[in-house]
């Protein structure tokens, strides 16, 4: 496969060609090597609440999220004999059943049962398990992770601490809950979300909220922050401590590798996470989680379905002008798009 040659030098990079976008075998390396190894929120419907065992897609593999006395764990919902998924709904209960030729598995995994097959099974008929992790009321899983889930997690936790808030006193509202599907490709909608330049132009109603002069960015190693500065009459943090102490925060946007979005108002956390939905689609989930309800609908996290629409409608001309002949590889604003040249070259690490 071709190289990306992002060059680590933003004042000379060029953004990527388009067949990174346009070439299907691309998109099929991407998926292995990328959703892979990352780490995704795992999104349980209202009914869940009280369950035990929770069906919940994982990267594209069906798993069951395990609830009990002795903590929370991740399991495929694959059946081991001939890939049935086994459940389909939230429910209580000690013991996953396959509905096809009635296998049983406990919550860790292991064959409890297995009509026709019990004197010739072995450890690989147990279900597989995979990683997991909870931070107050999110969960999270990874097929491989590439990185431990604290690792990971980290800068939020910082940011979190800055703003005097914790995970802890979040509450799922699931009137948050919203699906977008899209005809674009995954990275183009998370490329738009990795920069603000383009927030003057096509946001007019969050430009309003932040000073855009004051606008930061921060790289680390698996992710981004951009920190969103409020104009004085709007919602913010007031951090008292740490590198953005004194500084009116109306927001803290995280990406974190390789898609999900974590967004810190002060009304709480809008978490978007961005699936491959199939070349040239992408799935863009949000979830909302509050620890003050009188601030929603103000500030920088306020008009948030506008925003969305609006996003959308700029990934779908890039979309529209990738697949045409005559666009050659930009550059990158020096100023406005280093989250973007960030990502690109761990995509580019990625690819090999």
């Amino acid at each position: 496969m071709h190289r990306l040659d992002i060059d680590p030098d933003l004042a000379l990079a060029r953004t990527p060609p388009a067949w990174l976008y346009t070439d299907r075998a691309v998109h099929e390396v991407l998926r292995r090597r990328v959703w892979r190894p990352g780490w995704t929120l795992l999104l349980e419907p209202p009914a869940a609440k009280d369950a035990t065992l929770v069906p919940c897609d994982l990267s594209g593999e069906p798993a069951v999220l395990v609830r009990d006395d002795a903590g929370e764990r991740l399991l495929s919902n694959v059946c081991t004999h001939r890939a049935a998924t086994i459940l389909d709904a939230p429910c209580r209960g000690e013991i996953l059943r396959c509905p096809y030729h009635g296998r049983r598995f406990r919550t860790d995994g292991s064959v409890a049962a297995a009509p026709g097959f019990d004197a010739a099974l072995g450890p690989d008929d147990a279900l597989p398990r995979f990683a997991s992790s909870s931070v107050g009321p999110l969960s999270f899983g990874a097929l491989e992770p590439g990185l431990p889930f604290d690792a990971w997690w980290a800068p939020i936790d910082e940011a979190l601490g800055f703003a005097g808030r914790s995970a802890d006193e979040l509450r799922y509202d699931p009137r948050g809950d919203i699906t977008h599907d899209l005809d674009v490709p995954w990275l183009l909608y998370l490329e738009n979300y990795l920069e603000a330049f383009h927030i003057p132009f096509v946001h007019p109603e969050l430009s309003r909220t932040l000073s855009l002069e004051n606008y930061e960015h921060e790289l680390f190693a698996h992710g981004t922050l951009q920190l969103g500065i409020a104009r004085e009459e709007q919602a913010a943090f007031l951090p008292t401590y740490g590198r953005h102490a004194g500084k009116r925060v109306g927001a803290f946007w995280f990406w974190l590798w390789p898609a999900t979005l974590v967004n810190v108002y002060p009304w709480g956390l809008s978490m978007n996470r961005i699936d491959d939905a199939g070349f040239g689609r992408a799935r863009i989930h949000y979830r909302a989680f509050v620890w003050d309800e009188s601030l929603r609908g103000v500030g920088a996290g306020g008009a948030l379905d506008i925003v969305e629409q609006q996003d959308q409608s700029v990934a779908r001309r890039a979309w529209s002008g990738l697949q045409g002949s005559t666009y050659r590889r930009g550059r990158y604003s020096p100023t406005h798009e280093r989250g973007l040249h960030h990502f690109h070259r761990l995509l580019e690490d990625a690819l090999g």
